[in-house]
């Protein structure tokens, strides 16, 4: 018996080696025959390759595929897109040269819009005193749409925080804001909480909080915004009208000008200070004109923006910047008028400049070649006892054998100037403090 099963296995063996891998499975698969276990190894064993028709469908397919891939160069049909490179690749529902039931899928042409990153050399400011945007938050967003500005100061605002739906809905579709509530004094009042600023940027703009501290004379709310050909520090303020002008008032906004002089960006600060600036016999007028003057900056709104004809609504920058402003019209949607500015406030220029020095690469110093020539020279086998004699051997000796063995290369360095506030009075001022670190971590 065993006899015969060698037998039938080696006849077995023989006729798999005359056909195919694909011609046993199909036969299987057609007719559902049982194949002993042992044969199904003898067969997996053999490894036998494909054949027939259908391997030379495979190869050519793999052929096609490899040369159905199409490429070229599709021009922009607007000016903000940029030519891109477009083919059939990259479709992520696209079966890409899987083979399935013995066919591939068709390849679908993709095409990817890449947008232009355009720079922007002006920016559209608003300011608006609202008085509540409660009932008016249709009529902001219309306006900031028409207008089609950046970005949007509010100012008297009368939200609780960020989540109010007043002020969600004056933000058009696109838009973001950051705000500053006017905090209350009994969380459980259910009263109008007054005050309160806002600021509203086009989602094109990179908008980051700059924390300040809480000044008690007016509200404030401070971003840095930034995109591409523009960067600037945009401060919305707000002092209540019905606070007279005091001492303090000009204390806080001194040490605001003072912290935001900190920042090499450009400068713009915007919003309803309650003071009439049209009104030059005013004594608070010309002490606000002074501080302005102190820290290099200008007021450009001198249109009336209030119901009574005085200039409230301020656009301040510093004195430098180039500002357009708009006509302003008389008061409507409120009391006070809608303030709208272009603003240019360009990337400053590089304040780094390269120059050519003289180095020595001392980190390539063979020091024990440099200490064998060394001891080789006249300044260490006979030094002159004249001090003059002798500290001229010493420079002359030192230098040749450095130029031997770490001579002069030229090499560019970068030099960085500071910024216009950083004077020699503030590097000794640094000087001190870092001397003075140091002896207490000593201790």
């Amino acid at each position: 018996m065993s006899t015969f099963l060698s037998f039938f296995n080696m006849v077995l063996i023989q006729a798999c080696r005359t056909l195919s891998r694909e011609t046993l499975l199909a036969f299987n698969g057609r007719h559902r025959c049982a194949i002993d276990p042992r044969v199904r190894d003898v067969v997996s064993h053999l490894q036998l390759h494909r054949r027939s028709r259908r391997a030379g469908d495979h190869q050519r397919r793999r052929v096609v595929a490899a040369h159905s891939v199409t490429s070229s160069i599709r021009q922009p049909s607007t000016a903000g897109e940029i030519p891109t490179v477009i083919g059939n690749r990259g479709q992520p529902n696209v079966n890409i040269g899987q083979l399935f039931h013995g066919h591939r899928d068709a390849r679908l042409a993709t095409a990817n819009t890449v947008p232009r990153r355009i720079r922007h050399n002006d920016t559209r400011l608003g300011l608006f005193n609202a008085r509540s945007v409660a009932d008016k938050s249709t009529a902001v967003q219309q306006w900031i749409s028409e207008m089609k500005l950046d970005l949007a100061a509010l100012v008297e605002t009368w939200h609780d925080d960020a989540t109010s739906p007043q002020l969600i809905a004056c933000a058009p579709p696109g838009y973001k804001y950051v705000e500053a509530a006017r905090p209350r004094k009994d969380n459980m009042s259910t009263s109008t909480n007054h005050g309160g600023v806002c600021l509203l940027y086009e989602s094109s703009l990179h908008v980051r909080l700059v924390q300040l501290p809480v000044f008690s004379t007016f509200e404030v709310v401070t971003a840095f915004v930034q995109r591409a050909g523009f960067n600037a520090v945009v401060v919305v303020v707000y002092r209540p009208g019905s606070s007279g002008v005091t001492q303090s008032f000009f204390d806080d906004l001194s040490d605001l000008l003072e912290r935001l002089s900190t920042f090499s960006a450009p400068l713009m600060i915007t919003g309803d200070f309650n003071i009439h600036v049209d009104d030059a016999t005013n004594i608070h007028v010309s002490k606000f004109t002074d501080i302005l003057s102190c820290h290099s900056l200008r007021q450009h709104v001198t249109s009336p923006t209030h119901v009574h004809g005085h200039t409230l609504d301020l656009l301040i920058t510093r004195d430098d910047q180039s500002v357009a402003v708009l006509p302003v019209d008389p008061p409507l949607l409120s009391d006070h008028s809608f303030v709208v500015a272009d603003c240019s406030c360009p990337l400053p220029p590089s304040t780094t400049s390269t120059t050519s020095r003289q180095v020595r690469h001392w980190r390539a110093l063979d020091v024990d070649a440099f200490d064998a020539d060394l001891q080789q020279t006249e300044l260490s086998r006979s030094p002159s006892l004249d001090p003059e004699t002798a500290f001229s051997c010493y420079d002359q000796t030192l230098r040749q054998i450095l130029d031997k063995h770490a001579p002069l290369v030229p090499k560019r360095v970068s030099l960085r100037k500071s910024v216009a506030w950083y004077d020699s009075e503030c590097c000794v001022m640094k000087r001190t403090t870092r001397r003075l670190e140091r002896q207490y971590r000593s201790q």
